[in-house]
């Protein structure tokens, strides 16, 4: 009888999976981009909170954060739904997040202060929640549904190439808003748009590939998995790092108003990042099957870092100018934001082989936390910063005149002060970050039982 073992069939995604997970990230980066590029402006000049009360609100948020993140990611790992391991908490984020976005941009401006920021962190702590729900499972969805680790990148390509269009959408809010209608009224609308674009996934999708043992993991293993996965603890520290002087996006409105011309100017700073933001996806995705995904990351970081500087040097009163460094610089950002999601899914593999644990829910729970707290940490500190500089909020749109040295402080925020924290990100990924696309390869092979242990381990190229 002939006993020759022939390899399991890939299990792949279908034509539907492949466009519906796209139109999810459409859905869900229209609420994402109109809260990280607007809800500063809209918290200093139309609910009319100082900027050092809109930094403490962002940090005391992150504290839940810091909290609901992992051990979101556990229960992913421990609640076994009989209708998925990911998709229950996929069609319960479509629900929340249009709900909490809502709330966050519907502060009354005659309530007094403290329950403005009352309203606005619990608003805030809700929207946070709810995008815990769903970023955790639709990444860590691309295990469950296809085998084929190039596929999987391919994937979250197509939903980040989908997030490019999702911030098209977004330019409509400022847009809409100067045109005179309420942000109530203009986020209520978008909130149904973006909802009908997320609900087919939750529907469609199928997780096919088992990626974990149908028993529960031990809580004991499930941390002495986190901290044994050190490549998931070197890419996401390097990330943290960068954000604490990543500034650039919480005062992208504050440039528009100030530097560019007004509040008018603000939908078309955003616009001219959209081409280049979409031309990255589709660099990364005509790259991705030829060049290292840590090569084109690497080179995304070190060029971002070199048109800062340019911009800085040429300045901003030339509008085209100005918009054409910001392309290039919103190139090579767009470049590292779609591979950095590519990396949890490497990460998770290398934690499976090393510690024989499938815990994808505790390792994208990690880049959930991280992508937010990022987020969260660039806005906070770059409101601090602002608050120091003596910036005057206004009420109801209003935008006061600003100080010489608020403006300047401003400028330098945008240009120069993310080049520390790229910097450091640049020496952490090269001295600690030696796993490569052919490693994880081999990894996933071997933990889908294609290939030995033994074999894995004499065709790595790095130590465990």
């Amino acid at each position: 009888m002939d006993t020759k073992q022939v390899a399991p069939p890939k299990h792949q995604t279908t034509g539907k999976e492949r466009i519906f997970y796209g139109t999810y990230f459409l859905g869900q980066n229209i609420f994402y981009f109109i809260v990280i590029m607007m809800l500063q402006i809209y918290l200093t000049n139309v609910a009319g909170i100082a900027a050092t009360s809109v930094a403490v609100l962002f940090l005391v948020v992150k504290v839940w954060d810091a909290i609901n993140d992992p051990i979101f990611g556990i229960l992913v790992d421990k609640i076994h739904f009989k209708s998925g391991k990911y998709l229950p908490w996929i069609r319960l984020s479509t629900f929340l997040i249009p709900i909490a976005t809502t709330l966050m941009f519907m502060i009354p401006s005659s309530l007094p202060m403290w329950a403005k920021l009352l309203w606005a962190g619990i608003a805030y702590i809700l929207w946070d929640t709810s995008y815990t729900i769903c970023d955790v499972p639709i990444f860590a969805i691309t295990t469950a549904m296809t085998d084929d680790i190039k596929e999987r990148t391919g994937l979250i390509s197509i939903g980040r190439f989908a997030a490019m269009f999702a911030f098209v959408a977004a330019i409509g809010l400022p847009i809409m808003t100067a045109a005179g209608m309420s942000y109530a009224l203009a986020v209520f609308i978008f909130a149904i748009i973006g909802f009908l674009f997320m609900l087919p996934i939750g529907f469609v999708a199928k997780e096919r590939v088992l990626v974990r043992s149908e028993e529960s993991v031990p809580l004991k293993d499930l941390l002495q998995y986190l901290a044994k996965n050190r490549y998931l603890l070197i890419f996401f520290s390097g990330m943290i790092v960068a954000a604490l002087t990543n500034t650039q996006l919480a005062v992208g409105t504050y440039v528009a108003v100030y530097l560019l011309g007004g509040p008018e100017m603000i939908s078309l700073n955003m616009m001219v990042m959209m081409p280049a933001m979409i031309l990255a996806a589709t660099i990364v995705g005509l790259l991705n099957r030829k060049v290292d995904k840590y090569n084109m990351f690497m080179i995304g970081l070190c060029l971002t870092a070199v048109f800062c500087v340019v911009q800085y040097i040429a300045g901003y009163e030339s509008l085209p100018v100005y918009f054409a460094i910001s392309f290039m610089k919103a190139l090579c950002l767009g470049i590292t934001s779609v591979l950095m999601f590519t990396f949890t899914a490497d990460c998770t593999e290398y934690g499976a082989f090393k510690t024989g644990t499938n815990a994808e829910g505790v390792s994208f729970a990690i880049q959930t936390f991280s992508n937010k707290m990022t987020t969260a940490l660039s806005a906070s500190i770059g409101m601090f910063i602002l608050g120091a500089l003596g910036y005057i909020s206004g009420v109801d749109g209003n935008y006061p005149t600003q100080t010489q040295a608020t403006i300047d402080g401003i400028w330098f925020m945008n240009t120069l002060f993310p080049i520390i924290g790229i910097a450091v990100q640049l020496a952490i990924m090269f001295f600690g970050y030696k796993m490569r696309d052919k490693d994880v390869k081999v990894m996933a092979d071997a933990n889908r039982g294609l290939i030995s242990r033994e074999q894995a381990m004499s065709q790595l190229k790095f130590k465990l």
